[in-house]
């Protein structure tokens, strides 16, 4: 496996949200741990995107199990 950068950076803005609400953004920067054959991670992962993306909604959840 190739060797990773485990730098990483997020920005998180309001840029897209209504101007009533409060405007800014925030960058968080850190380091990861990478987890690529680990299937239990994987498999958290999947449900949860899952479930977030398609709540209530079994069809695609179960995809996941």
């Amino acid at each position: 496996m190739a060797q990773r950068d485990p730098r990483v950076s997020v920005i998180v803005s309001s840029s897209s949200a209504p101007n009533s609400l409060p405007q800014g953004q925030a960058t968080i920067k850190g380091t990861v741990k990478f987890y690529d054959a680990n299937e239990v991670v994987r498999y958290w992962h999947y449900r949860m995107l899952s479930e977030k993306m398609h709540s209530g909604e079994k069809t695609f959840q179960m995809f996941v199990q």
